[in-house]
């Protein structure tokens, strides 16, 4: 796995802990830290298939704890996929470097706009999907670079062929999570990205990577199952 300088990936069969020691501004979905932040941790915790919990957000801060991962610069996802079974891709650009670490089970796999299953308690997200990258950014780009990962992942569920229930193409699972994060550094890059759409180079690369990421987590998660027969 290539990574950005600084940044520690560390991968065990419970959890998935990125740290930047010099912290970065974020934008994400996640249940602890969601929205814009300042951080220096993302953990991408595995919990059981049948986690269903009241108080998630409190189950995430020991999770943190547990790591000795600040919580106030922190930020938390729950996943029921193997996070061992992580997709990765790096790519560089002229002003950025994009790492992209996926975790995927899709075995809730959906079709937005045709789930008909509510959920009044939080389960763990399936997809989560991480993106980091060595760059300056503005929070538009940065919400900007949700979108194209978003449709990357979709991209990546059809070139597989993942299916909702009805066998219709899916667009995700029911319960997916995305981070973005931007280290900023004014001391190395110049330039500054105003947005990260399909069209741009930066866009481009998030949009490769995550479908490069996801791919990989997804083909994981198959030999897995393969495998146990």
């Amino acid at each position: 796995m290539q990574l950005i300088k600084d940044l520690h990936v560390s991968i065990t069969h419970e959890r998935l802990l990125i740290h930047y020691p010099t912290g970065f501004r974020a934008c994400s979905s996640a249940l602890w830290g969601g929205g814009f932040v300042s951080a220096k941790w993302i953990l991408n915790k595995y919990v059981d298939i049948d986690y269903l919990s009241d108080q998630p957000k409190e189950d995430i801060h020991a999770f943190l704890l547990d790591e000795k991962a600040n919580p106030d610069y922190s930020i938390g996802m729950l996943t029921a996929a193997h996070v061992d079974e992580a997709g990765t891709a790096y790519i560089r650009g002229d002003q950025f470097e994009v790492c992209v670490i996926a975790t995927s089970g899709v075995g809730n796999a959906a079709r937005a706009g045709s789930v008909e299953q509510r959920y009044n308690a939080y389960s763990a997200g399936t997809i989560n999907i991480t993106i980091f990258v060595d760059g300056r950014m503005t929070d538009g780009a940065m919400v900007n670079g949700i979108i194209t990962a978003t449709e990357a992942k979709t991209i990546a569920l059809s070139n597989m062929g993942v299916t909702d229930e009805k066998g219709r193409i899916a667009t995700g699972t029911t319960t997916d999570a995305v981070v973005i994060a931007a280290t900023n550094d004014e001391q190395r890059f110049l330039h500054i990205h105003p947005y990260a759409g399909s069209a741009t180079e930066l866009g481009h690369a998030i949009a490769c990577a995550v479908i490069e990421a996801t791919t990989q987590a997804i083909t994981n998660e198959r030999k897995r199952k393969n495998n146990r027969g």
